[in-house]
């Protein structure tokens, strides 16, 4: 575990931690004390972020925040601080940085914070260059702003901070080995309209006007899983539930599926990420 502290400090920590070898993801065997490594060239304040990767090495890309726009890597072998490309606008607080599809991805995503407008980019690891990827539907960044990614799935979840309660998704940024983009616009997350649970998944929907609705399941492949639901219904909110079964009955297996709600005019879809 690493520890950037901030606080207008250059200070850099890392503590080891055990786990037991039958159960990996249970609680830590033993925990050890925190080890000073080399400090980072440039005091981190407000806004400071740090990501693992592991790409040819293994290392620890940060922000140093506090209005700078410095950008290092720590080697993990060697405890030493390599400074890389500027990020392409000053670090603020609320920006973030994280490591997208793998721990060994070429790309990293960055978003810099308050004052930043809407804009995030992606850094190349390979070619040391930042590359403006996309801009945020409404908002602007703002204090407390979070990035982080899912990687089953493969989803980059964006809170915007500067006390807004909107909430982003960015499917499946980048397709590897081979590198190639595969962008797809972050989008609005609508609060409270897909509840997830490890047994059933609850979808709230609103129609406008008395409608005949239909509500299907579709596997990742556009495959049809189940009809959940073929009737009239009056105007107003309504709430569905799939109890993770297929039309057989059988209880489906860990994946990505779509909830897709045909109201006549209107067809909206809904993802559905299902963990083991």
């Amino acid at each position: 575990m690493y520890l950037l502290r901030g606080f207008e400090t250059g200070d850099f920590y890392r503590r080891a931690i055990e786990v037991p070898e039958e159960n990996p993801r249970g609680s830590p065997s033993r925990q050890y004390d925190w080890e000073t490594l080399a400090s980072i060239p440039v005091q981190a304040g407000a806004g400071s972020s740090i990501c693992y990767n592991n790409r040819d090495g293994e290392w620890i890309y940060a922000f140093v925040g506090g209005g700078n726009s410095n950008f290092y890597r720590y080697s993990i072998s060697s405890d030493n601080w390599e400074d890389l490309m500027d990020t392409p606008m000053s670090q603020n607080d609320g920006s973030s940085i994280v490591t997208c599809t793998r721990w060994q991805s070429r790309y990293l995503y960055g978003m810099f914070g308050e004052n930043n407008k809407r804009e995030y980019w992606y850094y190349d690891t390979d070619n040391d260059s930042w590359v403006q990827d996309d801009t945020l539907p409404r908002e602007e960044l703002g204090s407390g702003g979070s990035l982080t990614y899912q990687r089953v799935g493969h989803n980059l979840y964006l809170v915007v901070g500067g006390g807004k309660p909107y909430f982003y998704i960015k499917t499946n940024p980048y397709e590897e080995p081979e590198g190639t983009q595969s962008i797809v616009t972050m989008s609005m997350l609508p609060r409270g309209k897909v509840l997830y649970s490890s047994d059933r998944i609850l979808v709230k929907y609103s129609i406008n006007t008395p409608s005949q609705v239909k509500i299907q399941i579709y596997d990742r492949s556009g495959k049809l899983m189940k009809n959940l639901f073929n009737g009239n219904l009056e105007s107003g909110e309504h709430l569905v539930s799939w109890d993770r079964t297929d039309k057989s009955g059988n209880t489906v297996s860990s994946g990505i599926y779509f909830v897709t709600i045909d109201k006549g005019n209107k067809i909206e879809q809904f993802k559905v990420i299902i963990g083991k």
